[in-house]
């Protein structure tokens, strides 16, 4: 789950406790935002896609469904 932009991951709180009961969740809080590292660069859509590979990648994940809201969408498209 990938909140938009200036939104953290505590927006998805009741979906992640439903879907919790059957799936593996993950919500995450992109750079810059929630309890992510606040960098002064890293901003464009691709780095914020390449974060995105680069967390699945390190959690072994290669079929995972992807969640995104407003600015998290655009985030998944450029994964």
């Amino acid at each position: 789950m990938i909140p938009g932009w200036s939104q953290t991951a505590a927006m998805f709180q009741d979906q992640i406790m439903a879907l919790s009961e059957n799936y593996r969740v993950i919500a995450v809080d992109m750079r810059g935002h929630g309890d992510s590292d606040k960098p002064k660069h890293g901003y464009r859509m691709s780095r914020l896609a390449t974060d995105l590979y680069e967390l699945l990648d390190g959690l072994g994940l290669s079929n995972a469904t992807l969640m995104g809201h407003s600015m998290g969408c655009s985030v998944i498209w450029a994964h």
